[in-house]
């Protein structure tokens, strides 16, 4: 005789709770110099190794850099799958300014935490610069005298550092008309010329306006800071004033 019955069969479905953090060095960060990051999991009541956990990290604003990890390179949004407990990683920052990165980790039992972790950056020198050629001490039987300047402060800007650090280098690269080639120029900051906000490094100065080789010449100039940190370059042509 057949006889049926019914079974109900009760399961609990394992989930793994955990604490999760980031730290990053103390380091002072800087555009294009990778910094060190650690990503932290910790279960709640105990791990099980069968349990993977998965990483992936956002930012608030623009897009500001990507990790290593492993030697492969991880971009906003990618998944990146974690070693359970502490994971080192590193950080490459592509910008100057301060930002934040979000980050969310889930594991296999669809447990998952977010964190976010603020970035201060030192940000880059800024270069203002504009090239001169302009007549002096002219008068008497000896005429005028002529001179190439680049300025790097002037009314209307000025070349500035940030985070606490000083302007202390002037590049100029400057192309020679006579010899048919750039010439590059590297200046103290505190060496130059001028007053109130007029900043000024003199190239050349000669009697006659066609010995001037940098005369109506295209200019690169670029500022270092007390921190190593070399500004974008700006570019222009000797104006004749």
């Amino acid at each position: 005789m057949e006889k049926t019955a019914s079974v109900n069969i009760q399961y609990e479905k394992y989930e793994e709770f955990f604490d999760f953090n980031v730290s990053q060095s103390s380091e002072d960060k800087y555009e294009e110099q990778p910094f060190s990051m650690t990503i932290v999991t910790n279960a709640i009541t105990g791990h099980d190794i069968n349990v993977t956990y998965e990483m992936t990290f956002t930012f608030t604003g623009a897009s500001s850099g990507y990790i290593i990890y492993k030697g492969r390179i991880y971009r906003e949004g990618e998944n990146i799958t974690l070693d359970y407990g502490s994971t080192p990683m590193q950080f490459y920052p592509q910008m100057d300014e301060n930002f934040t990165i979000n980050f969310r980790v889930e594991n296999s039992t669809n447990i998952s935490q977010t964190a976010s972790e603020s970035v201060v950056m030192f940000k880059k020198p800024k270069v203002a610069a504009k090239g001169e050629k302009q007549n002096v001490s002219c008068g008497g039987l000896n005429g005028c005298d002529y001179e190439i300047l680049i300025y790097t402060c002037f009314d209307t800007n000025c070349s500035e550092a940030y985070n606490g650090a000083a302007l202390q280098q002037v590049e100029v690269r400057i192309y020679n008309r006579f010899d048919r080639r750039w010439d590059t120029r590297l200046f103290n900051y505190n060496d130059a010329g001028g007053t109130g906000v007029d900043r000024y490094f003199r190239l050349e100065i000669e009697p006659r306006e066609s010995r001037l080789k940098y005369l109506d010449q295209r200019y690169e100039v670029r500022v270092m800071d007390t921190n190593g940190q070399w500004s974008e370059i700006e570019e222009g042509t000797i104006q004749r004033v």
